[in-house]
Formats: C-alpha cells, structure tokens, sequence
C-alpha cells in the first residue's frame, strides 16, 4: 500500500527563568517593537511580519550583559525594519529629525484608528501625508539604562502601504517553543500599551504586567499555563471585552446553568437534569471550588459579570469528556448523571429552545419575559 507521510516533529518543550538583567532587556525590546510597530512610519517596518521579528530576536537580546551590549543588540535586531532609528546605551543624544531628499517621495505617517491588526473596518491603521510636511522623532526611554531616538515620519514611494494581517498560528509557532510565548506576551503587552483606551479609568500600572508577563511565558510548563500567564495580563485591565481564546473546536455540555441564592442552579434542562436542578459537584469537585479557581483569570469591570462569565465558561469542555454531575433534583431527590458534550452551535441552539417562553413575552397575565442577555 501506499506510504502514509511522516507526522510532523513535535518541538521539545523548552522552559528556562529569565535573569533580572534578561528581564530588563527583554522588556526593553517589547517596549521598543511597539514603538517602531506602530509609530514609526518607514516602508521596512509597515510591511514586517513582527510574529516571525520577536521570535527570531527575543532570545539573542536577552543575553545582553549591560546597557551598552544590551543597546547594540536592540540596534542590530531592529535595522532591517527601522534604519534610521537609533539605540543608545545612555541617554540619547541631541536630535534632530533626519534631513532627505524627497525625490517625489511622500512623507508620511501612521493615522491609527483603533489598531488595523485584523479586516474589522470599525478599526484601521494607514499611513498619511505628514501634517505640515515636516519630519519628526520621538525620544525614547526603553528601560534598563537604555533609550532610542525614532523618527516618526519617513518618506516613501508607496504610502498607501498598509501593515499586513496578522499571521494566523500554526506549527511555526508553537507554545512549545519559549521564544514564542514570550513574543506573545510581548506582542499582546504592545499592542494594549499604545491602544487600550481606559487606562485613565482602571488605574493599572500597565508597565508592571510586563515583566510579571515575560517571567511566567518563559517558565510555562504548558499550553494551557501560556493561556493562564496571557489571561492574568487582560485580568488587570478589568474590562469584561478582555479575554484569551485557543483555537481548535470546543465541546459544551447541552444545558444552561447560572448562580442562584449561591448555588449553581440548571436554567435549561439537560439529559437527567431538569430545570432547577442544583448541581453541587462537577467531576467530584464542589461547583464552588470551580469557580473560585476561575474567576482570577477572568477579566471584568465588575465581581457579577465576573461571576457570570465564569457560570458559562464552567460548560466547556476542552478535552470533549463527558461531565459527572452530581447534585439534588427540584424534588429534593438526588441526582447523579454523566452528560457528554456537544458541538458549539449545536449547545447555542439548544439553549435558545429551552429558554421556553418567546422573549418580550407575557406567559400569563401580569408576568412578562424578558430575556436581558
């Protein structure tokens, strides 16, 4: 018969702590990607792919000794994307924005609009003429005893240029690798640095969740403690729009449950579990107890969204196992019952025909319906 091809080589999980002096330095090259990302206007940096930048660099600049050696490695790492900035162990020099000849170039700009990182129209980065004409830098200070003149404008021939989409993941880039979970955090650090509105309101020291950020990504000892690290970062924006997904297909188990009178109490009815059921224990372990090892992870402006969004995260399974739920029926009888899970869409329909009553509508006289979410 035919040969069957040879599956792909799984990488070696890798898991090393950073050193304080690693930690400096690689939170220096975060700051420094999203500057030049999103700042800086040259055609080198609008058409980079930074997935495949950070982790080719990450790990050669975190072994820099000292803000001199730690300057020259940034310099090196980034000047195939960014020419003309430059990085200084110290402070930076006078500067001035750079002089050129326009030779029918456009000066040009980034005009952010939100953030452009995927086809969403509502959010959109482009570079544009420079109001006035006029060239300008910016003087960075990167941390660690190092900083970085960047000019903001640059000319181009081609300024419609517009930056690619994000790759999506693949093999290449494999939470097995460290250097990729630490351009992760790197990359979703940036990006929420220069664009998540509300930091005024929330009051976080976003600059501190770096290297909390950098320090787990580089010891996870697997996907799902990666996936934990990304979600305590969004946790201190409390936002309820923050969240971390995996890809692949996920299994929910058929039922609807939600946080009553502190009990978890089934909304709409699942195999051996009817409406009103309490379920006190899932896979042995009391409901409570899950969700308290939930909630931490979970961003939210407030504790009840936070409790919600727990109450239906809690239906997942991941690994599409069948459930043991145990608790007491509406009877009071007891109940023990294993419940396999579903496919997504299938889950969402079943929900939305066992809620019952029609929305905005009157079940009887006097009582209205009214579903909220």
């Amino acid at each position: 018969g035919a040969a069957s091809a040879a599956p792909a080589p799984t990488p070696a999980w890798t898991a090393r702590p950073l050193t304080p002096r690693g930690e400096i330095n690689l939170a220096a090259f975060a700051r420094l990607m999203a500057y030049v990302r999103f700042f800086h206007a040259g055609d080198e940096a609008a058409a980079a792919d930074w997935d495949a930048f950070s982790a080719a660099n990450l790990e050669t600049v975190e072994t820099a000794a000292t803000p001199g050696e730690l300057a020259e490695r940034l310099g090196e790492a980034f000047r195939p994307l960014a020419p003309k900035v430059t990085v200084h162990g110290g402070p930076p020099p006078a500067a001035s924005p750079p002089e050129e000849p326009a030779d029918g170039r456009t000066l040009v700009m980034w005009r952010h609009r939100g953030v452009g990182l995927k086809t969403n129209p509502l959010y959109n980065s482009a570079r544009i003429p420079a109001p006035g004409g006029r060239p300008r830098i910016m003087l960075l200070d990167l941390g660690g005893g190092v900083t970085a003149v960047m000019p903001v404008t640059a000319y181009s021939a081609a300024p419609a240029l517009k930056p690619p989409a994000p790759a999506m993941p693949s093999a290449s880039y494999a939470p097995e690798d460290r250097a990729v979970r630490l351009a992760g955090a790197a990359i979703a650090w940036g990006v929420l640095q220069h664009f998540y509105p509300y930091f005024d309101v929330v009051e976080t020291d976003w600059d501190a969740e770096l290297p909390k950020a950098l320090r787990a990504a580089a010891t996870d000892p697997d996907a799902e403690a990666f996936k934990r690290t990304l979600e305590r970062m969004t946790v201190a924006l409390h936002d309820g729009h923050g969240m971390v997904t995996r890809g692949g297909t996920l299994s929910y188990l058929p039922l609807e449950w939600n946080w009553i009178e502190q009990r978890l109490v089934v909304t709409v009815a699942a195999p051996g579990l009817p409406v009103g059921s309490v379920v006190e224990r899932i896979d042995g372990t009391p409901s409570a107890e899950h969700l308290a090892r939930m909630e931490p992870l979970i961003s939210s402006a407030t504790p009840q969204w936070r409790r919600a969004k727990a109450t239906q995260l809690l239906i997942r399974r991941p690994d599409g196992t069948p459930a043991l739920l145990e608790g007491e029926g509406p009877d009071g009888a007891r109940l023990r019952t294993t419940l396999a899970p579903r496919p997504g869409l299938e889950v969402a329909e079943w929900i939305k025909a066992g809620r019952g009553a029609p929305n905005f509508s009157e079940p009887r006289p006097g009582l209205l319906y009214i579903d909220l979410s």
